[in-house]
This record gives structure tokens, C-alpha cells and sequence, in this order.
């Protein structure tokens, strides 16, 4: 049995700071004054005033990993029901306690850190690799130097990550099932066209310290019951979660399915609705306007007291960067390509950045009083819960409905684009192909997809475990 390193870090419940504890919220007027408040509180999952909403959903999608994950598996090796169903009970006990674990972490993190620094300036590295990637190969080829590289090999070049491999899938199968049972280890099969495949070896790895944090004393030193733990979550969740999210046909399904769903009432006839339309007199003109303009007035009362709400935030709740937006607005700036080429929105985005530098402590208590609001509360939580619950559901019977390719999901981009927006982004012709165009190609190869991937994983957990800081892969893997 491998020793612990270190003695476990356990979060204290009772010792947890009350910077970020905020309680749950269950209207705008009561969450804004529960949110600027310093009173220590109790988790939204362990919360007894929402055990009724949240605890049958939690408890349902336990029932359901349990048994399409776990027992799915274990009957196989123990057909005998009384070893089952203990099992079954020793692991329900182990997903609870490792849920309340997390949320518990989660209560002291600080959402403008993560959200609005660390994952856009993590986005924007990803986009300034693929750039990269792309003139590199150029290069070559116009040069003649390494014409037979490709865009994967050159990536990672540029980019390595340990968690990635460019091997053969019989290959890799082939090392499966020289150590392990072929039903429980070969989800690799269902993808045949991918180039690119997550390291079995670095997810193990991974796995192996998650568990050396999270179990307890006593089920983490059985071996056998971490080897089977963590060949579960790699090959049943992870490996396949995985390689299915970084094919891009995946994700430009994805895209398509969001867009669609907003657009399906856009289907009228325009010129139906011409017909109805009238010239408007400057009498009803000038009367519409001093509607607007008295409507804004009796808004005044309202906005003021929102601002005096938010400047009662907890100070603590707000980093002293002076520019928690420039991320963001650099992002933006990536995706639009705002480079030589398009002078005017280097410009835009220039004076956008000098806005929100001016006004960058408004802009980040609204940011906080907008997350606990309407996403760090019972029902976003209860209804992520129901949404994962009838994914797992499906797995086994998924729906019959043809993806979208690529170009029915350009097709789709180009309804949702007006045309002053496409005048002010790209000025000249066949502006809505060329925008769509540019956005879909952030997406077209499945390896940049699967880096992508990895490192949301790794900064997400680094945040939930720092104790992963300390993390060397090289030491595990001696």
C-alpha cells in the first residue's frame, strides 16, 4: 500500500472564513441584503430549509451513478446480492461525504478570481497557441520546412501537456487489456476517428491524489478498493467524457442546439409583418419619446438605491486589481480578431477597457451580487443536478437525433447575426459566412479541444484542492 505523503488537509467546516460566506437566496430583495452581509452560514446541500428541494435530486442522481457506474461493473465479480448491496451502501456513503467536502471547499473561493481572471486569461492562451500553431505551419509550408508536419504535432510543440498522447488506439487498447478486465477497461472503441487521446497514465495519476485527499483514512488504505475507485471514474467517466467533448462535431452540435432553441419563434414572414407596419407622425414620435424619457425617470429611485446596495458589499469580496474586466475584454478581443486587419475594434476595445478601469469596483460588486444571486443558489443548483441526472438516464439510450454538422450550425450563427452588427465586426461582403466562419474554426481540431479540456480540469480543481499545488507528476509516476 503506497504511503500518504502528508497528513490530509481537511476543511474545517468551523473554521471557514466568513469573507465568502454568503448565505442561499430565494428572491432578489432577500439575496441582496443576505449577500452583503458577514454572518457565518451553512452550506446550500446541507442547509436543512432546502433539503426538500435539493436532497430527492441529489439522492436520485446518487441511485443512478451508483448503479450504471458502479454496480453495472461490481455484479460482474460479486453476483452474491449481500455483498452488493453493503457495497452499494459503503459507496453512497463515500459520493455523500465527498460531495459535502466539496461544497464545503467551494464555500471559500472566490468567485471574482476564478471567473473573471483566472479563466478568461486561461481562454486567452489557448487562442494566442492555436494562432501560433496556425502561422507556424504557414511558415513551413511556404518555406518548405517540415511540409509533413501537422497541426497536432506542432501544437503540442508549442503547448505539451502530459495528459495528452498522440497513439494508436489499438495501441493503447492493447495496453488496457494486458493489465485489466476488457468490459470494465475499453471505452476507446466508441471513437475511432480521434488523433488525440487523454493519457491514461496522467489521469490515473490524478485520480490516485484526488483520492489520497478526499477518502477517508480507512478506505484509502485498501488498495483494492482505490484501484477500483479510480479504474471506474478514469475509463467509465473521464476517458470517454473526454474524448466525446473534444471531437468538434460534438461541440458544434452543442452550439447548434443553444442557438436553435432561441430562434425557433424567428420563423415569421417579414413581409407579412411589413404590411402591418405604418409611418409614424413626429407628434407620436416626440409623445413615444417623453413616455421613455418619464419611464427612465421613475427607474431613477430604483437604480440609486441598487448602486447604494452594492457599494454596502463586503469589501473582502473585492481583489485589489484595478482591472478584474481586462481578461474578459481581451478575450473578446481575441475571438473578434481585432488585430491589423480591423483597426476600429482595437479602438473599441481599447476605450471599452478604459470604462470599465473607471468604473471597475461597480462592475465587480454587480458581478458578485449577480453570482449569488441568480447562479450560487438552491434552484440553479437543483436544476444543474436535474439536467446531469437525465444525462446519466440517457447514456445508455441515447436520443435518435441526427447531429448537426458544421455548416447547419454556420447556418444557424448567421440567423442569430444582424446586419449592423456584421457592418461594425467585418465591413464588406459575405460578412455573416466570414463571422461564423472564424468563431466554428476555434473548434476544428480535436486536440486543441482535448488542452482546452485539461486545463479547465486542472484550474478548477487547483482552486477546490490547493493541496494539488504541491503536485508532482513525475515524483508519482517514479
Amino acid at each position: 500500500t503506497r504511503p500518504r505523503k502528508r497528513p490530509r488537509e481537511n476543511v474545517n467546516e468551523n473554521n471557514l472564513s466568513t469573507t465568502y460566506n454568503l448565505k442561499p437566496h430565494s428572491s432578489t430583495t432577500t439575496s441582496l441584503r443576505r449577500t452583503f452581509n458577514q454572518e457565518p452560514t451553512i452550506p446550500i446541500l446541507s442547509d436543512k430549509r432546502y433539503g426538500n428541494v435539493i436532497d430527492p435530486i441529489l439522492n436520485n442522481l446518487l441511485n443512478i451513478i451508483t448503479k450504471q457506474f458502479i454496480l453495472s461493473w461490481f455484479t460482474q465479480i460479486s453476483p452474491i446480492k449481500e455483498n452488493t448491496k453493503v457495497f452499494s451502501t459503503r459507496v453512497n456513503q463515500i459520493l455523500i461525504q465527498l460531495i459535502r467536502d466539496i461544497e464545503r471547499r467551494l464555500h471559500v473561493i472566490n468567485p471574482i478570481d476564478f471567473f473573471l481572471i483566472d479563466l478568461p486569461n486561461l481562454l486567452n492562451s489557448h487562442l494566442i497557441d492555436l494562432k501560433e500553431t496556425k502561422e507556424r505551419l504557414r511558415y513551413q509550408v511556404k518555406y518548405g520546412i517540415e511540409v509533413n508536419l501537422i497541426f497536432e504535432e506542432m501544437f503540442l510543440r508549442i503547448r505539451n501537456h502530459n495528459g495528452i498522447q498522440l497513439t494508436t488506439i489499438n495501441n493503447l487498447n492493447h495496453h488496457h487489456h494486458h493489465h485489466h478486465h476488457s468490459k470494465l477497461l475499453d471505452p476507446l472503441p466508441k471513437f475511432p476517428d480521434i488523433k488525440a487521446l487523454p493519457s491514461p497514465t496522467y489521469l490515473r495519476l490524478l485520480i490516485e491524489h484526488l483520492m489520497e485527499i478526499v477518502l477517508p483514512l480507512e478506505d484509502w488504505e485498501s488498495e483494492s478498493e482505490r484501484f477500483i475507485i479510480r479504474e471506474i471514474i478514469l475509463n467509465v467517466l473521464l476517458v470517454p467524457l473526454f474524448c466525446n467533448l473534444s471531437q468538434p462535431n460534438t461541440i458544434y452540435n452543442i452550439i447548434g442546439n443553444l442557438l436553435e432553441n432561441e430562434i425557433m419563434n424567428d420563423d415569421l414572414n417579414l413581409n407579412q409583418l411589413n404590411e402591418f407596419k405604418k409611418p409614424l407622425s413626429i407628434k407620436v414620435k416626440l409623445f413615444s419619446f417623453f413616455n421613455q424619457f418619464i419611464h427612465f425617470l421613475f427607474l431613477l429611485p430604483s437604480i440609486y438605491q441598487s448602486i447604494r446596495k452594492l457599494s454596502s458589499i463586503d469589501s473582502n469580496l473585492i481583489n485589489d486589481h484595478s482591472n478584474n474586466f481586462e481578461p474578459f475584454i481581451k478575450l473578446f478581443s481575441l475571438i473578434l480578431k481585432s488585430d491589423y486587419k480591423r483597426l476600429h475594434l482595437r479602438s473599441f476595445f481599447w476605450f471599452l477597457s478604459i470604462f470599465f478601469k473607471l468604473f471597475n469596483k461597480l462592475f465587480t460588486r454587480l458581478f458578485v451580487h449577480i453570482f449569488y444571486t441568480y447562479i450560487f443558489n438552491p434552484q440553479t443548483i437543483s436544476n444543474i443536478l436535474i439536467q446531469i441526472t437525465i444525462i446519466l438516464e440517457n447514456i445508455d439510450n441515447p436520443i435518435t437525433i441526427k447531429p448537426k454538422t458544421r455548416q447547419q450550425t454556420q447556418f444557424i450563427i448567421n440567423s442569430k447575426l444582424s446586419k449592423s452588427f456584421c457592418n461594425f465586426l467585418n465591413p464588406g461582403l459575405n460578412q455573416k459566412d466570414s463571422i461564423s466562419n472564424e468563431f466554428l474554426e476555434l473548434f476544428d481540431y480535436q486536440l486543441a479541444n482535448l488542452s482546452i479540456l485539461f486545463k479547465v480540469l486542472e484550474i478548477s480543481l487547483v482552486r477546490v484542492f490547493p493541496e494539488l499545488v504541491d503536485w508532482d507528476i513525475d515524483d508519482d509516476s517514479d
